[in-house]
């Protein structure tokens, strides 16, 4: 029983360490994406 109870724990360990990677990863591209765009907009006004 304790071998399950440790491998549930390891798997929800995993999920949630992914979906932190995910959110983390999706929020730096969201930034990165946010602070490209005004300056391809500055070189085409200039």
């Amino acid at each position: 029983m304790l071998e399950h109870i440790i491998m549930k724990a390891r798997i929800k360990n995993i999920i949630t360490f992914c979906c932190m990677v995910v959110v983390l990863g999706t929020q730096a591209l969201l930034e990165g994406s946010w602070k490209v765009e005004p300056h391809k907009s500055n070189n085409l006004e200039s």
